[in-house]
């Protein structure tokens, strides 16, 4: 198709580079991807209560990520441990609260926005990023928690390669299973922790 009758082909993870070779005659090219750290406002961590904990993105069309932590997010809000909040929110998709298994009221929210406003829906103090083990996952690049961290919002990741690559540098936590995540979320409860 398009990729053996092209002349060069971006991507941006290995996986994706390794996944597509055999298909691309012409030059096939890995670019990281970057985020424009000066288009974010840092966040500041404050003690106030349970920390808000987030995820940003469009629940249209996942494949079963925020499921994942379902199991984790709604035990850990109603003993209290963390509030919630879903930057992306849109009336006509399927909440994030009814995806992790709460009611909606549960769960703050900010309605999608046009990619020039889209840093200021980083307004969570513990971002996250789930992803299911499904090969369209695993060729994603690790976007979401380079945006996190301009922000200044620190984030727990499904160590997905991406993630392993970024947690390698020191950028965000890593967990696996659903105890790794209520520790990496209960290990950034304190404000001090979260600002460093």
């Amino acid at each position: 198709g398009i990729l053996a009758k092209s002349d060069a082909v971006t991507v941006s993870t290995q996986y994706l580079l390794d996944r597509i070779s055999h298909k691309v005659r012409g030059d096939l090219i890995l670019v990281p991807n970057t985020v424009d750290i000066a288009r974010f406002t840092r966040h500041q961590h404050i003690d106030n209560g349970p920390p808000l904990v987030g995820w940003v993105g469009s629940t249209a069309h996942r494949s079963g990520d925020l499921e994942t932590v379902g199991g984790v997010l709604a035990p850990m809000y109603k003993k209290g441990e963390i509030r919630l909040h879903h930057s992306g929110h849109a009336p006509s998709h399927p909440s994030f609260a009814s995806r992790i298994g709460l009611d909606d009221e549960c769960v703050s929210t900010l309605p999608l926005a046009p990619h020039d406003k889209y840093p200021s829906l980083l307004v969570m103090d513990i971002g996250l990023v789930p992803l299911r083990d499904v090969p369209f996952n695993r060729a994603k690049s690790a976007i979401k928690g380079l945006e996190y961290a301009a922000a200044g919002v620190p984030f727990v990741a499904q160590d997905m390669d991406a993630y392993v690559e970024l947690a390698s540098h020191g950028v965000g936590r890593l967990a696996h299973r659903p105890r790794h995540w209520i520790s990496q979320i209960k290990a950034l409860h304190s404000a001090a922790v979260r600002t460093e």
